[in-house]
């Protein structure tokens, strides 16, 4: 598989731009970062996109954690002393080519030093949008999936 392109989100501010997450976060921070992932899990199955939720963390280094145990879908924690906003620079910085980034915050400075690199932006709304998309397309491969083999089933077996 090609993962070439990598969506970087800024997790928490995405989970504070939407409602849902939002409402989430008052039965905690675990709960919200579970649902985000489970939303950008889509995009990574379907699109074949790489994937790292970067949240601002609380220890002394970076950690980083592999809920799937794919190398390709990720959450990392920034330490106490870089904002996760640094921490997606300096992937982005590090990236052999930093286009195939696509990074997603609503933070306006934070959007300026990533296109400076080279990055792709998108609004916490449009990944909403895209996600949606996306499974809307999935659903519909599913319809004709179904459709195909109820029509098989109904012709019966060809001895």
């Amino acid at each position: 598989m090609d993962f070439s392109r990598h969506l970087l989100i800024d997790a928490y501010n995405v989970i504070h731009q939407w409602p849902d997450l939002r409402q989430a976060m008052r039965r905690g921070s675990v709960v919200a970062r579970e649902m985000l992932g489970a939303a950008v899990r889509t995009l990574h199955d379907h699109e074949r996109i790489r994937v790292t939720l970067v949240f601002d963390g609380q220890g002394s280094k970076i950690e980083i954690e592999r809920p799937s145990a794919q190398l390709t879908f990720s959450y990392i924690f920034s330490p106490r002393s870089l904002s996760a906003d640094d921490v997606i620079e300096r992937l982005v910085g590090s990236a052999a080519d930093p286009e195939n980034c696509v990074i997603v915050t609503r933070d306006l400075a934070e959007r300026h030093t990533i296109e400076a690199l080279g990055a792709t932006v998108r609004s916490p709304e449009e990944l909403r949008g895209w996600i949606d998309q996306v499974e809307r397309s999935v659903l519909a491969g599913l319809r004709v999936k179904r459709k195909e083999v109820e029509a098989a089933w109904r012709n019966g077996p060809q001895f």
